[in-house]
């Protein structure tokens, strides 16, 4: 158990908490840290930056759903999109489940903001910010993301997949077969 304990404290490490000895660094908090960066902010102080990249910030977020929703449900072949709209009906927005996951598709897959999704059904997609709602459909086919709130919310599901975690033992035992996979390695 105490291996489990240091094993979820590595994996949920904030991405503030700076630390630039070599060794073991978890994945969640190496890409918070790099999607802080991108998103213009500095990782270990949460201040404001002169640049910004978010178009790799938005790819980052999408990664970071895959990673956490692979710890939550197990990594099972053929099923990325069932874990990954069930993660983010669960800790993002139910409502836009099929939208998300064509956003990831484009994004991580062919770096652009087409996706075609089942039975044909096309997505255009523009990255925005501040305009109050996760996602909103301009068209039958043209939909605008706030990605700072996608964001937001992605950090909040962090959170909440944690609190779940410390207290299931059926959660622990899939974060338990993930980690030595996916949950951390060593920077030299």
């Amino acid at each position: 158990m105490n291996n489990l304990q240091n094993d979820i404290a590595l994996f949920f490490r904030r991405p503030n908490d700076f630390d630039s000895r070599v060794g073991i660094h978890s994945t969640l908090y190496l890409l918070r840290r790099d999607t802080s960066l991108c998103f213009g902010y500095d990782p270990n102080t949460n201040q404001k930056i002169g640049f910004e990249a978010l178009f790799p910030a938005t790819m980052a977020v999408m990664a970071g759903i895959d990673l956490v929703a692979k710890f939550l449900y197990a990594d099972k072949k053929n099923e990325v999109s069932r874990r990954f709209t069930d993660y983010v009906a669960k800790y993002i927005d139910a409502n836009f489940t099929e939208e998300l996951f064509q956003l990831r598709n484009s994004i991580v897959h062919s770096f652009g903001l087409y996706s075609e999704g089942k039975r044909g059904k096309i997505y255009y997609f523009a990255l925005t910010r501040g305009i109050g709602k996760l996602i909103l459909q301009a068209s039958e086919k043209n939909y605008y993301v706030d990605i700072e709130l996608l964001w937001k919310k992605f950090e909040n599901s962090i959170e909440l997949y944690w609190q779940e975690l410390s207290a299931s033992s059926d959660l622990q035992k899939i974060f338990s077969d993930m980690f030595p996979k996916y949950g951390a390695f060593p920077i030299n």
